[in-house]
């Protein structure tokens, strides 16, 4: 459901919103979670422009410090 919140708060003001999705690497081959979560919002119509990825974060605590550098 956030992807889909992020994406109709999205389209109600897509010149002012830009999203960030969080998520570390996973284990051997697979995406990341933010990479997944940006897939997502694209097929919702977000313009790719307008997401950011953090993708060194493996907890909640590590995202809020990530945080701090975007």
């Amino acid at each position: 459901f956030r992807v889909l919140a992020a994406a109709y708060l999205y389209q109600k003001n897509p010149t002012k919103t830009t999203l960030l999705a969080q998520g570390g690497l996973a284990d051997g081959s697979r995406p990341s979670i933010a990479s997944v979560i940006k897939a997502e919002l694209k097929t919702l119509a977000v313009a790719e422009n307008h997401i950011l990825l953090e993708e060194r974060s493996h907890s909640t605590f590590s995202q809020l410090f990530a945080l701090q550098s975007i």
